[in-house]
């Protein structure tokens, strides 16, 4: 695995998290098991994810220093976690367990560098695993607890509908 860091000083700021996963497009099929782990799990978890490493970086810069800050694939998460209930669980197991959400990765976009708003997140047999949003280049990141990444597009009504859903869930990261 690859990782390209931003370096500040002693701070690195993960740029695209794995190198691989820009140029292989990977079926979204391939992510049928993870998913449907995803649609069983019995709690799921939210991370709000901190300020954009270039869009906003001096918030960054200074709310990566944050005691309440933890990692995910290399990305900073602001903690404690929340757990989604009820409606919202619903939710997000119909939406990012369903394959028909994704699209294969197309590439990098223009907006900056892959950088995730959110992450959900349960555990599976002593595996927590991962899903990584991002707003500007509309894709999600799925990482699984063996350690396997997977990168897609999102499309654009599910986009839309977590943009919605996760706004609820913002209430560290700086305006």
């Amino acid at each position: 695995m690859k990782v390209f860091l931003l370096g500040f000083g002693s701070l690195a700021i993960p740029l695209v998290a794995i190198a691989g996963l820009t140029t292989k497009r990977v079926p979204v099929s391939s992510t049928e098991e993870f998913r449907a782990s995803l649609a069983g799990a019995t709690a799921i978890h939210v991370y709000e994810g901190l300020p954009h490493q270039n869009r906003e970086k001096e918030f960054l810069l200074r709310e990566v220093k944050r005691k309440d800050v933890t990692r995910i694939a290399d990305f900073p998460f602001y903690t404690p976690k929340i757990e989604a209930s009820g409606k919202q669980a619903i939710f997000f197991r119909e939406t990012l367990a369903d394959g028909a959400s994704y699209t294969e990765f197309l590439g990098e976009k223009l907006c900056g560098g892959f950088h995730p708003d959110y992450a959900i997140r349960w555990s599976e047999n002593d595996h927590e695993h991962s899903i990584l949003i991002c707003f500007g280049c509309h894709e999600a990141l799925i990482v699984s607890g063996g350690g396997t990444t997977y990168r897609y597009d999102l499309t654009k009504p599910v986009i839309e509908a977590l943009q919605k859903k996760l706004s609820s869930f913002r209430n560290k990261r700086p305006q």
